[in-house]
């Protein structure tokens, strides 16, 4: 083997290692090479003159690593391997004070019947009682949304989401010590009023109470609560006013608190007989008296309303159970 010979085995060599090409491939191409060389060497010499050694030995590197190149390819199966192209970047709908408005219900089995209200003025608070509920107006604490939907509630920031048919997520931001639960857990609500179509849809609360076979309502203690109109935004809060007797507000904004559509007080007959009396003198027709309300715990179920009642229509007459 010449020195020329010798330079192109080892670049042959020095190629191979970076490819993915058998001893035996190398060996088969060196072979070639030394075969076409000779050739040349005993036949095409003089017609090509100007083509030395040392660029034969150049140029059959080129056609080699090639030659290499293709074989790697071949024995992959599959073409070289390009850049990963960058995964797509989700983008959240903004998100307003406007889009926030009104009672949400937290959707977990251990919310304790948390329901949150927004204001349209940047006030939020949270009740689970009816005291609370009556509460709210000075329990209220400043909130905003800035840029990147960030949610900002009595030092807590989070990434807050809502859907079109009334669900939104608020996720803490990492290290977010001041919220009410760990950076990077995302908390489901469901908007109740406003109505929206997740609130509508709403069969049972998520963590609702003691449940036992439906029996009539006989006491103001069947009611106290806050309780959804199913199919409806429409809220019921009732505490007690008396032996008998009770005092409700009414509303389907999600602002009961500090401007319920309706308010007055509310009697218990016989026989799960229920009177809802405004105290304020309106329609006359909207003085109603649900027969026949009967109480499961996390329900109540009744004679459907009478049409013209205000926020009363268009329901079922089946109540569930918020806290």
């Amino acid at each position: 083997m010449t020195i020329d010979e010798r330079q192109v085995t080892t670049a042959l060599r020095r190629y191979a290692d970076d490819l993915m090409v058998t001893d035996e491939d190398v060996a088969r191409l060196e072979e070639d090479f030394g075969q076409r060389r000779r050739h040349h060497r005993r036949f095409g010499e003089r017609a090509v003159p100007d083509l030395r050694s040392w660029q034969w030995a150049v140029a059959a590197c080129a056609v080699v690593a090639l030659v290499l190149a293709v074989t790697a390819l071949w024995r992959t199966g599959r073409p070289a391997t390009l850049p990963a192209a960058p995964a797509p970047t989700t983008t959240l709908t903004p998100v307003s004070a406007a889009d926030l408005v009104g009672a949400w219900m937290v959707d977990q089995d251990d919310s304790g019947g948390h329901i949150w209200y927004f204001t349209a003025d940047g006030g939020r608070s949270t009740a689970n009682t009816v005291d609370e509920f009556q509460a709210l107006q000075s329990d209220l604490e400043p909130y905003t949304v800035g840029a990147g939907n960030v949610l900002t509630f009595e030092g807590c920031r989070a990434v807050v989401d809502v859907s079109a048919e009334g669900r939104m997520t608020i996720t803490p931001l990492p290290d977010q010590d001041a919220c009410p639960w760990p950076s990077g857990e995302a908390w489901p609500f469901v908007r109740l009023s406003p109505a929206s179509p997740a609130g509508e849809a709403l069969e049972r609360h998520p963590a609702p109470k003691v449940t036992w076979t439906p029996e009539p309502v006989d006491d103001v203690g069947d009611l106290v609560g806050a309780w959804l109109l199913r199919g409806t935004g429409t809220m019921l809060v009732v505490e007690r006013a008396g032996p008998g007797r009770g005092a409700y507000v009414l509303d389907d904004d999600g602002d009961g608190f500090a401007s319920p559509d309706e308010q007055g007080t509310l009697s218990v007959g016989s026989g799960g007989s229920v009177t809802l009396d405004p105290a304020v003198a309106g329609d006359p027709g909207c003085r109603v008296t649900l027969e026949g309300l009967r109480t499961s715990g996390s329900q109540l179920q009744g004679t459907v309303p009478p049409a013209g009642c205000g926020v009363l229509d268009g329901s079922d007459g089946v109540w569930i159970w918020m806290n």
